[in-house]
């Protein structure tokens, strides 16, 4: 029972100082920023320079876009958008109506081990953090 004791009162003494210290640490500057996601879109058809250089310029224009290209080839569209001011479905309606586009998935790779723990370990922190919600 003692043991028990002493277990769960070091439990909650590491869980203290994991919350400590993640509100107290400064802050990174990608953690101060927006989050952005990526999405890229195939691209089939025929459209001209005059045609592509239009269509980047009303994405770019639209609010909650950071960024928006097509590749030199004219087969791939990749924007890059803040989530919370524009959706995914709205800046794909948004292309179709001048391309027949599909979306691209991205690759995704297991990664180090190593960099998952301390991934992990970041995500944790940032999940007790107050000040980034």
């Amino acid at each position: 029972m003692k043991a028990m004791r002493f277990i769960s009162a070091m439990l909650v003494v590491a869980f203290i100082a994991l919350f400590a210290y993640a509100n107290l640490r400064q802050l990174t500057i990608t953690e101060k920023l927006k989050p952005v996601n990526l999405v890229s879109y195939s691209l089939t058809g025929n459209f001209d320079q005059h045609i592509r250089d239009n269509l980047e310029r009303k994405i770019n224009s639209v609010t909650g876009v950071t960024a928006f290209t097509i590749n030199p080839e004219g087969t791939t569209a990749s924007v890059i958008y803040h989530p919370g001011e524009v959706t995914e479905d709205a800046l794909s309606v948004l292309l179709s109506e001048y391309i027949s586009i599909q979306k691209k998935e991205l690759a995704s790779t297991g990664g180090c081990p190593v960099h998952q723990v301390s991934a992990s370990f970041h995500q944790l922190i940032t999940q007790l953090d107050l000040r980034t919600r």
